[in-house]
């Protein structure tokens, strides 16, 4: 559609394809790449099958939309920094302006990854207050440092001048 008049025709705009990656925190439903530490029988959910991700973005980034994955759980994060990565290397360098919307848990070997692919952490301040009540719980004392957003932002924004 988009490639049909979308981004030129004065009745009708396009921009920005948000697909929902995972869940959420508070529900034990944010994708993590080890179980959750109070509920160990969980790594929470993916809403979409990562190749199928990658397919759907390649498709829409080649038609010229903006990106935007909702990816609360460190697993969630690496798969679309992944899709994000597989986008650049297929469809070739552009300004995209990509995001991951909320990027609450992210591991830390990930956090770089947004400055070098020019992917946009965007988080909003209070959904991260809101799942501070157990994030410790829900991802362990000792993993839940480092790995959420509101400890890691100044390195996102020093590394890749990249924060929302």
């Amino acid at each position: 559609m988009r490639s049909e008049g979308g981004a030129t025709d004065p009745w009708l705009r396009t921009g920005t394809l948000k697909l929902v990656t995972d869940g959420a925190l508070g529900s034990r439903t944010a994708a993590l790449l080890v179980p959750y530490s109070d509920e160990p029988n969980t790594s929470g959910i993916l809403t979409i099958e990562p190749e199928k991700l990658k397919a759907m973005a390649l498709e829409r980034d080649k038609a010229g939309f903006q990106l935007a994955f909702h990816a609360i759980g460190d697993r969630a994060n690496r798969v679309a920094l992944d899709v994000f990565e597989s986008v650049v290397r297929v469809n070739g360098a552009r300004d995209r302006r990509d995001r991951i919307e909320h990027a609450q848990v992210v591991a830390p070997e990930d956090i770089k990854r947004f400055g070098t692919l020019h992917v946009i952490a965007s988080m909003q301040p209070s959904h991260q207050s809101n799942d501070m009540r157990w994030a410790e719980q829900r991802v362990g004392p000792e993993r839940v440092k480092g790995r959420l957003c509101m400890e890691f932002h100044s390195e996102i924004r020093s590394d890749a001048g990249l924060w929302h």
